[in-house]
């Protein structure tokens, strides 16, 4: 059992798309939703700081399996900028979406 105020994505989803019908200028409010998440997510986050906060983590983890007996020998975080920013660039070829590994232009 759970809370009458508690309830599962199929209502949500479908609660949305009751509404969103009912009333088509609802869609106009989250029309700039994917640009702003855009924008929010690399101001946030900009990729130097993530790669350096990843290789962080990566190597915490490879310290701590050491401490617990692992003897196999050290393994670089497997990703670098220039493979993100390969899959960025096939993003933009398949989807025509302007997006950049770096983010928005800070000018605009």
């Amino acid at each position: 059992d759970k809370p009458a105020y508690v309830f599962d994505v199929k209502y949500s989803m479908s609660a949305s798309i009751i509404l969103e019908s009912m009333n088509p200028k609802l869609s106009e409010l989250s029309a700039n939703d994917a640009e702003y998440k855009y924008r929010m997510y690399h101001t946030a986050h900009p990729i130097d700081y993530y790669f350096e906060e990843c290789i962080k983590d990566w190597d915490n983890y490879q310290k701590m399996f050491k401490e617990q007996g692992c003897d196999r020998e050290y393994v670089p975080y497997p990703y670098t900028k220039e493979m993100v920013k390969g899959y960025f660039e096939e993003y933009v070829k398949l989807t025509k979406v302007q997006v950049s590994v770096d983010g928005p232009p800070k000018d605009a």
